[in-house]
């Protein structure tokens, strides 16, 4: 499997690479262009270097896990990079305000307890973004990137995870719909191939990505027999609504 550090470091290192986080970085910037000046702390999963801000004024951390490796990182500056198990994170309850999770869902091997642990050290208004391969895409089928290991998803699917660790999802979006060639010719179209995917092949992209929140109560239906009798039910939608 594609989880090796240097070989995913190596990728973004090249062209192609590099095209791929600068159009994700413009995705996430879009999802997140509220909290470009906000007092956040952010932490990344799996290998987010690519799309965590490194400015040393920023709380910014990296979790890399112990299957894939780890590097030092941001270069120049104290090291906010931590290795640890695929399952454990070392933030505190509620102590992260935004996390991204950037090849590492296709390939957690412990997936339901990384989301676990995602809920907890979330905070209560804190949100999660996944960037996970589109199983309709064709980034899954090729294995010239990262997002072509591990196992991709379907939207229905990523619903049903989140759902399944008490995650709400808020919205959802698609991208890199232009074909994952290392050939310069074909990515210097690769913006516009984006705005024609985003425009007539909506759901094919690459990567889905999905920002999701907290959700902090679960309600339990409590059933009620004989609340209405039979006889005078009625459907609310066919009553009359009064307007004076």
């Amino acid at each position: 499997m594609y989880r090796d550090i240097a070989e995913i470091r190596q990728f973004y290192q090249s062209l192609l690479g590099r095209v791929t986080a600068q159009i994700l970085r413009r995705k996430i910037n879009t999802l997140w262009a509220d909290d470009a000046n906000a007092p956040i702390t952010i932490a990344g999963i799996g290998y987010a270097l690519p799309y965590l801000p490194a400015e040393e004024n920023l709380r910014s951390f990296s979790v890399m896990t112990a299957t894939q490796g780890v590097v030092r990182w941001p270069p120049g500056l104290p090291n906010r990079t931590v290795l640890t198990e695929d399952h454990i994170l070392p933030f505190a309850d509620g102590g992260i305000d935004r996390l991204l999770l950037v090849h590492a869902v296709e390939n957690s091997d412990y997936l339901r307890e990384l989301m676990n642990e995602a809920w907890r050290v979330l905070s209560p208004q804190g949100r999660v973004l996944l960037i996970v391969p589109n199983r309709a895409g064709v980034w899954a089928r090729l294995d010239k990137t990262p997002f072509g290991f591990g196992r991709p998803y379907s939207m229905k699917q990523l619903r049903s995870l989140l759902r399944e660790v008490q995650f709400v999802v808020e919205r959802h979006d698609y991208a890199l719909y232009f074909f994952p060639s290392h050939n310069r010719v074909l990515l210097t179209l690769a913006k516009l191939f984006e705005k024609i995917g985003e425009r007539f092949l909506p759901k094919c992209g690459g990567v889905t990505l999905v920002e999701a929140s907290k959700q902090l109560y679960n309600v339990t239906p409590v059933k009620v027999q004989h609340a209405i009798p039979a006889k005078k039910a009625a459907t609310w939608w066919s009553e009359p609504v009064p307007t004076g």
